[in-house]
């Protein structure tokens, strides 16, 4: 993030899966790759920054990484699950959530947050194991630039497939009002 600088995710021998290149000044830029059995192996990873040609101010940026181990329930629609670090200065996080087919979930956040989005990723579908804000299957964008000043907004979706899908929560910047996300189920 920060003076519209964009990101490249390359594999160990320096090819290109996925480059996000939002084109302003403020939104974060994120690569999400899934390295689960059957998709992208385990191992080195390159989060390659590119500034702007004719850009003669220092580049400036912040890079966070983010290893996905939490899970979010989709059976307590009334809990608010927290999101981000334990601490204020993140600017993206991302959970994994079991959807079922023929549910359509809600996800209802709350708090200093630019945008949500849901992705999924298919053992038999490599364009989908490296995703971007353009290649999301869902997405939910915010519409308030201050992020201590708290705003709702909730995503919806009904899963094409059954299985693990990855809810990846962004900030256009490191610091906001504490962030919790609500997932509600109907038929």
């Amino acid at each position: 993030q920060g003076y519209d600088s964009d990101i490249r995710l390359l594999d160990n021998a320096g090819c290109s899966l996925r480059s996000s290149r939002m084109g302003s000044f403020t939104p974060t830029d994120w690569v999400a790759f899934d390295n689960n059995a059957g998709r992208l192996p385990p191992g080195p990873y390159i989060g390659e920054v590119i500034g702007h040609p004719g850009n003669t101010s220092p580049i400036r940026y912040m890079v966070q990484f983010v290893q996905g181990q939490r899970t979010l329930s989709t059976s307590t629609p009334y809990t608010d699950q927290p999101i981000g670090a334990s601490y204020s200065a993140w600017m993206v996080d991302i959970r994994d959530v079991y959807l079922s087919v023929g549910t359509t979930y809600t996800f209802t956040v709350t708090g200093g947050l630019s945008a949500v989005y849901v992705l999924g990723s298919a053992t038999g579908d490599p364009t989908s194991w490296a995703q971007t804000p353009a290649t999301a299957g869902a997405s939910l964008l915010l519409p308030g630039t201050n992020l201590d000043i708290p705003q709702t907004g909730s995503l919806s979706m009904h899963p094409p497939n059954a299985g693990w899908y990855a809810a990846l929560f962004v900030r256009n910047g490191w610091w906001g009002a504490p962030v919790t996300v609500r997932v509600s189920t109907s038929s």
